[in-house]
């Protein structure tokens, strides 16, 4: 990176967290909404489980370069 390149987010632990936090957060949005129309938890877990992981890892690529 040149010296003149200032990161977005110099920090990468605290990228790490970021990530996690917006993932935990959508993915816990997004299993409530398919709980309350009646989608089992059976479901919901496994097909929120790589999409969690998906948005850990793009929010911390975006954030920590």
């Amino acid at each position: 990176m040149p010296p003149h390149h200032k990161p977005h987010f110099g920090n990468r632990i605290g990228a790490m967290f970021m990530g996690f936090i917006a993932a935990t957060f959508a993915a816990v949005s997004a299993g409530f909404a398919l709980k309350s129309i009646g989608i089992p938890i059976t479901v919901i877990l496994p097909t929120m489980a790589p999409i969690w992981i998906g948005i850990t890892t793009l929010t911390f690529m975006l954030l920590a370069e």
